[in-house]
């Protein structure tokens, strides 16, 4: 359900011997996993993952983090997926969505420094002028401009999941996440289009999909997905 969610079309099943594959095709054909390989061990999925070629993004810059630390001597290091775009040591860039300004001083690549890196790379990136504790999972580095903030009110177009079957009441605290960000937030408006509230601003590329979370579900958490404009 997560994975339909988010909706990528790729990837691999691999599953334990007691389980019918062919029921489990059948219970997969009409999510975005119906197109996925099947294999039938780890060293057959480490041998079709050898096999991929990398799929990078250009233009701006984005890169989500993952985590933020400080390292002595060194300073602020940030890990991350370059998603889109390339970074280069020097470049002056931002912290969204709270818009704090930061340079690169240098990058690493498995523990190579390197001086640029594009997507679809994780590096280790050594930042000035933003410290590690103000650094939150999920907050994105760009290019500015690259991506949008959202305000504390924002409209989605949403899918419920047929497979959750309770109500949206409006106040009731929920959880959206978007990328690697995740935040409480609240319904004021449940139709099609749905109005959320929220405390702390969120970034995003528009067109982005986002999962709305439902924790104290006695069932499905998952709720059912939009897409961000």
């Amino acid at each position: 359900m997560a994975l339909d969610s988010v909706g990528p079309s790729e990837g691999f099943v691999l599953h334990s011997y007691e389980v019918d594959r062919e029921k489990l095709k059948a219970m997969l054909k009409t999510t975005s996993l119906s197109s996925y390989q099947y294999v039938d061990s780890l060293e057959h999925l480490k041998q079709e993952i050898t096999k991929l070629k990398p799929k990078g993004q250009e233009g701006e810059l984005a890169i989500p983090v993952d985590h933020a630390f400080d390292v002595k001597g060194v300073g602020t290091v940030v890990l991350g997926v370059v998603k889109k775009g390339t970074v280069k040591v020097y470049d002056e860039l931002v912290l969204m969505p709270g818009e704090k300004k930061l340079t690169v001083k240098s990058i690493q690549m498995h523990d190579d420094p390197v001086q640029s890196s594009q997507s679809p790379s994780r590096v280790g990136l050594a930042v000035k002028g933003v410290a590690a504790d103000d650094i939150s999972r999920g907050d994105i580095i760009c290019t500015p401009n690259a991506v949008k903030v959202s305000g504390s009110t924002f409209t989605l177009k949403f899918e419920k999941s047929p497979l959750f079957k309770g109500e949206l009441p409006e106040n009731h605290t929920y959880m959206i996440s978007v990328g690697l960000q995740i935040r409480p937030v609240k319904i004021k408006k449940a139709e099609e289009m749905i109005e959320l509230t929220l405390d702390k601003p969120i970034a995003y590329h528009e067109g982005q999909t986002c999962v709305l979370l439902k924790p104290d579900s006695q069932s499905t958490r998952i709720v059912g997905k939009g897409t961000l404009r």
